[in-house]
């Protein structure tokens, strides 16, 4: 297939809203009318269609014909290639796999997690997910599609030799598929580019909540956000749904933030996609200034099932958390500090294990002040070995690189990182 082929097949508005193809200038599609008023528990705009749910089997039908459509249009060959984008500086290659890698690494996943990949398509993210050791249940409501994948699969474990039976292709829409079997088993169900495509989203995002386990993750991410009255956008939507009859509907982020809140789910959190290289000349500049994809443009988020018994992460209840520490040891060796600490979890919230790089989970830091948060502080801080539920324990061995902080106090301090710093301080030494 052509490369000016392959750009016919992909979804135009989806991937002028990251910025992947020029906008379109024009079009003979005129642009939706604003949506009607929404129901009283929810104020303003919902998503581009509202009330989908009434056209659900013409929209399912549209679904499963879609590779065909896209043969028909010669964008089929895209799928089978997928996210291998040769057009000049792969933008959608990168897109793509910054997208999933990001996701993943953020959802910090123990080993052999059950994810769920929801219009999993062509089976690209199933691949990367087996291939990281994680079990997969796949769902798409095209059996096209799920030969693609299976193909994949096979392909990537003669390859690779890494099993891939751990992975289940469904075909079905999200919203009929029976997964009785997997309900409150699931650590993470994951959207990409898929959001768009759901029918019932209260109905779609109830079902999330009920399939993952306390304290499971949500991931939604290449999901173009709506903005209504944005023209260029909405003549894409309108295009796309006039050519292949699928449901094209993204959502408003207030309107999103509400159906996931209104499901239970807790520590909703929209995120900046910053990936690539920058020179150091750069390194004064702001997140937004160099995220891939405006905030306002894109969903990408995530979002979890709470802990069971209501327990909550340290990061969104500071009131609640509390933590006893110990120094067990404490040595100075060449401008490093080499401790063992005991931290016992005396509050009532649980503190998630941190996963480098990320400045996430509760971390033990070592400052020049007790109090102070603008502060002098060694160049690493230690993270946490597992989570830590109330009452719980953890045993910390640890170099700190504290060379600036040599000749005078230092202190022994707990973060919960991108949110506070705990009440107490140890003092190391004078």
């Amino acid at each position: 297939m052509s490369v000016e082929r392959m750009r016919r097949s992909l979804p135009a508005w989806l991937s002028c809203r990251f910025g992947l193809l020029p906008p379109r200038t024009g079009g003979t599609v005129a642009p939706r009318p604003p949506a009607p008023a929404d129901p009283a528990d929810f104020t303003g705009p919902k998503r581009y269609v509202p009330a989908a749910g009434q056209d659900f089997a013409a929209l399912r039908s549209a679904a499963e014909r879609y590779p065909q459509a896209l043969a028909d249009s010669e964008g089929f060959g895209w799928m089978r290639r997928k996210p291998y984008d040769p057009t000049e500086g792969h933008p959608h290659f990168f897109h793509g796999m910054y997208a999933i890698l990001n996701a993943v690494q953020a959802m910090r996943l123990p080993p052999g997690a059950l994810v769920m990949d929801v219009g999993s398509g062509p089976g690209w993210v199933t691949q990367i997910l087996v291939g990281l050791g994680y079990r997969v249940v796949a769902l798409d409501p095209s059996e096209v599609m799920n030969d693609l994948a299976r193909r994949r699969l096979q392909g990537f474990e003669a390859m690779s030799g890494v099993a891939t039976d751990t992975a289940t292709c469904i075909t079905a829409t999200f919203e009929e598929a029976d997964l009785t079997a997997y309900l409150a088993q699931v650590d993470a169900v994951m959207f990409h580019e898929a959001l768009h495509h759901v029918i019932d989203e209260r109905a779609a995002m109830g079902k999330v909540f009920a399939l993952l386990k306390p304290g499971g993750c949500l991931s939604v991410s290449g999901e173009g956000s709506w903005t209504p009255g944005d023209g260029q956008l909405e003549r894409g939507l309108d295009a796309e749904m006039a050519r292949y009859g699928t449901l094209e509907s993204p959502f408003t982020r207030p309107y999103l933030r509400h159906v996931l809140q209104a499901a239970g789910f807790e520590d909703i959190q929209f995120h900046l996609g910053v990936n690539g290289m920058f020179a150091e000349a750069q390194a004064h500049m702001e997140l937004h200034q160099v995220a891939s994809t405006p905030a306002s443009a894109a969903h990408v988020l995530l979002a979890r099932r709470p802990m069971a018994g209501g327990l909550r992460p340290a990061a969104a209840d500071p009131g609640q958390t509390a933590a006893e520490m110990t120094i067990v040891a404490a040595a100075w060796d060449q401008g490093g500090l080499v401790v063992r600490v005991r931290l016992r979890n005396s509050g009532r919230t649980l503190w998630p294990a941190h996963v480098p790089p990320l400045r996430q989970g509760v971390t033990l830091a070592l400052t020049r002040h007790a109090t102070a948060t603008d502060q002098a502080e060694a160049a690493n801080r230690c993270p946490l070995p597992h989570a830590v539920p109330p009452g719980g324990e953890a045993v910390l061995d640890w170099r700190f690189e504290a060379q600036a902080l040599e000749g005078g106090a230092c202190y022994l301090r707990l973060v919960a990182e991108q949110a506070f710093w705990f009440q107490g301080a140890q003092r190391v030494r004078a």
